[in-house]
């Protein structure tokens, strides 16, 4: 299918052309100029803002280095990690 449609190219364009030059209708004369431009020069892409409330990714990004650099916590030692023969079992 894609191989067939592809052949008819030249006519597609060709009939957008026509419609994009002769058509009263200036519903399809647009829609055939946008199709032939994003065909030539591809679809423009959108810009979108996003603004959310409070601090920005990069302060909480930041806050959350300075804290996790601040922790710092002594190890937590397990029964397992007191057992004498501790290092024979995690070794292998």
């Amino acid at each position: 299918m894609r191989d067939q449609a592809r052949q008819r190219t030249d006519t597609a364009i060709s009939t957008l052309v026509e419609i994009c030059q002769h058509s009263e209708n200036d519903t399809a004369r647009v829609a055939a100029a946008i199709a032939l431009l994003d065909r030539g020069w591809g679809k423009a892409t959108a810009a979108v803002a996003v603004h959310q409330p409070g601090p920005s990714l990069l302060t909480l990004v930041e806050e959350a280095y300075r804290d996790a650099a601040e922790v710092t916590a002594p190890p937590v030692e397990t029964e397992l990690a007191r057992s004498p023969n501790w290092s024979s079992r995690s070794s292998g």
